[in-house]
């Protein structure tokens, strides 16, 4: 009966995990609260690398060569709308019921993370 019970626990330790939505709402109040560095945190990988990378190249160059795109960009601000979970993937659709951008995502190391390469504003001309 003990080992029912610390298995009912750990599952629901493991079921708890933010959904993306949770990431997307989470990542904006970072913003919000200034802490923008940190958000990066809830991109995945390919996008940390990216992003980062961009940054140092402003940096070393004394911004004559800045992207102006930044994690704050690719999320733009606003109420989710929906939420699409399809195994490994998801998309979080934030706007307004009447215009609403998606806002891609995927599972990495066991948690939900931007897919910030996958969204329109990286890719756009400035």
């Amino acid at each position: 009966m003990h080992y029912l019970f610390i298995l009912f626990i750990g599952l629901g330790i493991l079921g708890c995990d933010p959904s993306p939505a949770e990431v997307y709402e989470s990542a904006v109040e970072k913003i919000r609260s200034g802490q923008e560095s940190d958000v990066l945190s809830l991109f995945d990988e390919r996008s940390q690398t990216t992003l980062r990378g961009l940054d140092r190249v402003a940096d070393e160059t004394s911004n004559r060569l800045k992207y102006p795109v930044s994690a704050a960009d690719i999320l733009g601000e606003g109420m989710v709308v929906k939420e699409e979970i399809n195994g490994q993937r998801a998309v979080v659709w934030v706007g307004t019921d009447k215009r609403s951008k998606p806002i891609p995502f995927i599972r990495e190391n066991g948690a939900w993370r931007v897919r910030g390469l996958d969204t329109d504003p990286l890719w756009e001309a400035p």
